[in-house]
């Protein structure tokens, strides 16, 4: 049987062929995929739609200032689309652009914008938001640390996209932070994941991160206890803030052991005070659960917007098709999304400057959960 190496994740695809008569090539992994009426067609079509999201993912440069933003928006409407979540219709999608978008351009982003690295973190948390359906600042917040920021759903935000619409997987959603001295128990019986915590006064450090919610299809309540260390691994994967707070600090310690207290970056100088662990101090429980989150539900995430996708936003309920006819309406709709063409878009002028510091004193109560 014929086999081809997704271009993306490296894993080996087998061919198939539809009770149709038509061959197929998908990779679960990425969600893309490849039909045709031969072996060859399949192949190229898999291939050129590889070609497509890469490009599609190209035109993302990001804007430069706030003032940017709604033409690089209207630039790159279509991919961002794309990249969105797909459980909500078109309509509701273009509000949610509008809306984040309206967000980032009053946000007080401090020094982000002033750095190309700074700028593609506001377009990674912006898109991050967009997948997950969260409306900005109601479901989360994009928060600067240092010289870039980083999008922290609220548990809103998980609800929204878990919780809601057409045929749900989720309801009671939680993500509970356990401190060192809270009183706890946890469980799993017949397949049910108990938890029970009492908390006591002063709770002192986060220790762990606890992720549940009730299975609709189950029929139970499924969970995971996240130690905190397994967090701080994860993060140093999947946190691009993390990542750079690790590589600075990493060469600060080089430059102290030649004699200097400071790194040059961005033509400044930072000292070891300027260089700011977004994983301690206050935002640190926030920051865990969104790293435990992200972790327990991500992939159900993944699995909603690819049957999602493949109903191409319409009526079809995707649970009475066959595995078969959801692969072949998603490599339609995959092909499908990059056609999108003249969709509507607009920002309101904003002339009010204030709401920038306004917008600051607002993020610090988006977690009181």
């Amino acid at each position: 049987m014929s086999k081809i190496q997704c271009p993306k994740c490296k894993k080996d695809i087998e061919i198939k062929k539809s009770t149709k008569g038509i061959y197929y090539f998908f990779c679960d992994n990425c969600k893309i995929g490849g039909k045709g009426d031969t072996e060859t067609e399949a192949k190229n079509n898999f291939i050129a739609m590889f070609d497509k999201q890469n490009n599609s993912l190209a035109i993302f440069t990001a804007p430069k200032s706030p003032s940017e933003v709604p033409k690089w928006v209207e630039a790159n409407i279509a991919a961002i689309l794309q990249q969105s979540c797909q459980f909500i219709d078109k309509p509701a999608t273009q509000m949610l652009i509008n809306k984040n978008a309206k967000y980032i351009m009053t946000a007080n982003f401090k020094d982000t914008w002033k750095t190309a690295e700074g700028q593609m973190s506001i377009v990674y948390a912006f898109l991050e938001a967009m997948y997950m359906g969260a409306s900005l600042p109601d479901m989360g917040a994009i928060v600067p640390f240092g010289n870039i920021v980083e999008f922290i759903p609220a548990i809103t935000a998980f609800e929204f996209a878990l919780t809601s619409g057409k045929n749900p997987p989720f309801k009671n959603i939680s993500i509970d932070c356990i401190y060192e001295n809270d009183k706890y128990e946890i469980e799993r019986t017949n397949g049910n994941f108990n938890f029970k915590l009492n908390m006591v006064i002063p709770r002192g450090e986060v220790i762990g991160v606890v992720v549940q919610a009730f299975d609709n299809v189950r029929q139970a309540t499924i969970g995971e206890l996240y130690d905190a260390n397994r967090l701080l691994d994860k993060a140093k994967e999947h946190s691009r803030s993390y990542r750079y707070y690790l590589a600075d600090i990493q060469a600060l310690r080089e430059a102290q052991a030649e004699g200097k207290e400071f790194i040059i970056k961005f033509e400044k100088k930072y000292y070891e005070k300027d260089i700011k662990n977004p994983y301690e101090g206050a935002d640190r429980p926030e920051m865990l659960k969104k790293v435990a989150g992200k972790s327990f539900f991500r992939p159900y995430m993944k699995v909603r917007n690819a049957r999602a996708m493949a109903e191409e936003w319409d009526d079809v309920n995707i649970e009475e098709k066959s595995f078969e006819e959801t692969i072949m309406q998603t490599l339609d709709a995959s092909l499908a999304s990059f056609d999108i063409k003249d969709a509507e878009f607009s920002i309101d002028d904003i002339d009010d400057k204030k709401n920038a510091s306004d917008k600051k004193e607002n993020d610090k109560t988006l977690f009181k959960e």
